[in-house]
C-alpha cells in the first residue's frame, strides 16, 4: 500500500464492494457452496475491521504529514532565515532516510489483522480439503530434515505459515522458511545473506520408495551445497530434455528413481514451481528472472523411506492475504490458496498411482 489514498481520502471508496465466488477451475468444484456457508459469513466482520484499521492508518499518515509540514514554520520561528529553511529540509530528509521505520509505524495496525485472517479464514478455506490446519506461526524447524543433506549452512531460521494435514492417506506438512547468515563487512557494517527462502514441504506415504533419490539443481552459486551431496548415488539419465535442463538426478536405485520420475510427475512438479512464480508481483517476477539467485529456481527434492522432502525457492509470501486496499471478500485469497494446495495434491496423486 502507498500513502496517496490516505492523503486523498479515497481509501474507503471500495468499502463493502464484494465479489461472489465463481467456480472457474475444475479443482474449485463444490467450493462455492462451501464458501457461501463457511467463509462468506466472516466477510462483513473482517471488512469492518479492515476499515477501522485503514482509519487508524490514515490518522498516522496525517500525523507524519503534519510533523513534516510543521518543520518549516517551526524551524523558521526557532532559527530564522536560511537556518530555519534548512531545518525543514532536514526534517523531510529524515523522514525519507527512515522511510522503512516510518512505514512500519504507519502500517503497524495491519499486521495483527493479517495474522488473524490466516488463523481464522485460511484455516477455514483449507478445511474444504478435509483435516488441514493452518498456523500463522510455525512449530516446526527445518532441522527436522537435516538428515537429507539438503539444508545449506545458515545461522538464523525464520519460519511461518505452517500447514499440516492429510490427503489420500498421505501426511502433508509445509511452511514458509527463510535461512539467513549474518555477515560483517570490512567497515564493521552488518549485512545478511539469504541462504534459502521459500517453501519447505514434507509428504509421507504409506509405502516406501526404493532406495534414495535426489533431484538437485546445482547450476549456480546459491545451491552449490548439493554438489557434494550425492557422492554415493549414481546419476540417473532422463528422457525429458526439459526436465534434464532443470535437474541433475542421483539415486541408489535406478529402477526406483524411474518409478518416481514419470512424465506425469515431472509435469506436476514443474507446474508447482511455475504457479508459485506466477503469484509474484510483476516487478518482483521480472527481477527474479534477471537474478541468478534463489527466485525462479526449481524445487530440490529428496526421496527416502516413505517421505518426499521438497525445498521450493520462492520470492514472495506464498500464504499472505490480499492487501488492505481490497475489500475483504476472500474470493481471490480462496482461489490462490486452493490452487497452491491443489498443485501439491496433484503430486501426491501421481506418486500414489505410480506406486500402486
Amino acid at each position: 500500500m502507498d500513502y496517496m489514498p490516505f492523503i486523498k481520502g479515497t481509501y474507503r471508496n471500495n468499502a463493502f464492494n464484494f465479489s461472489e465466488f465463481e467456480e472457474s477451475e475444475d479443482h474449485e468444484k463444490g467450493f462455492k457452496t462451501y464458501y457461501d456457508a463457511e467463509i462468506k459469513p466472516l466477510v462483513n466482520r473482517f471488512e469492518e475491521e479492515r476499515l477501522a484499521i485503514l482509519d487508524e492508518v490514515a490518522k498516522r499518515v496525517r500525523t507524519v504529514l503534519a510533523l513534516v509540514a510543521l518543520a518549516f514554520p517551526a524551524g523558521w520561528w526557532i532559527f530564522g532565515g536560511v537556518e530555519g529553511f534548512l531545518s525543514g529540509i532536514f526534517a523531510i530528509i529524515a523522514v525519507l532516510q527512515f522511510n522503512n521505520d516510518v512505514r512500519k509505524w504507519v502500517f503497524q495496525p495491519s499486521r495483527r489483522y493479517q495474522d488473524k485472517i490466516k488463523d481464522e479464514v485460511f484455516s477455514g478455506i483449507l478445511k474444504f480439503y478435509g483435516g488441514f490446519q493452518f498456523n500463522a506461526s510455525c512449530p516446526t524447524s527445518i532441522e527436522k530434515w537435516s538428515h537429507t543433506g539438503m539444508i545449506p549452512q545458515y545461522k538464523v531460521e525464520v519460519s511461518e505459515d505452517h500447514i499440516q494435514g492429510e490427503y489420500q492417506d498421505v501426511a502433508l506438512e509445509l511452511f514458509q522458511c527463510s535461512l539467513i547468515t549474518p555477515k560483517t563487512d570490512k567497515d564493521g557494517k552488518r549485512y545478511y545473506i539469504t541462504e534459502f527462502y521459500g517453501l519447505v514441504i514434507s509428504l509421507k506415504f504409506e509405502k516406501n520408495f526404493q532406495g534414495k533419490t535426489i533431484l538437485a539443481n546445482d547450476k549456480g552459486k546459491v545451491f552449490n551445497f548439493v554438489q557434494g551431496m550425492a557422492k554415493n548415488e549414481e546419476r540417473v539419465e532422463l528422457e525429458s530434455p526439459e526436465f534434464e535442463e532443470l535437474y541433475e538426478v542421483y539415486s541408489t536405485d535406478q529402477i526406483g528413481a524411474r518409478k518416481i520420475l514419470t512424465p506425469a510427475f515431472m509435469e506436476k512438479l514443474t507446474k508447482l514451481a511455475k504457479d508459485m512464480r506466477d503469484d509474484l508481483p510483476p516487478l518482483i517476477e521480472t527481477l527474479s528472472k534477471l537474478s541468478k539467485k534463489l527466485p525462479g529456481r526449481p524445487p530440490l527434492c529428496h526421496f527416502e523411506g516413505n517421505e518426499m522432502f521438497v525445498m521450493l525457492p520462492y520470492l514472495g509470501d506464498a500464504f499472505e492475504p490480499m492487501g488492505l486496499d481490497k475489500p475483504k471478500d476472500f474470493v481471490q485469497d480462496s482461489k490462490k490458496l486452493l490452487r497452491e494446495i491443489k498443485d501439491i495434491c496433484d503430486i501426491i496423486d501421481v506418486l500414489k498411482s505410480s506406486s500402486d
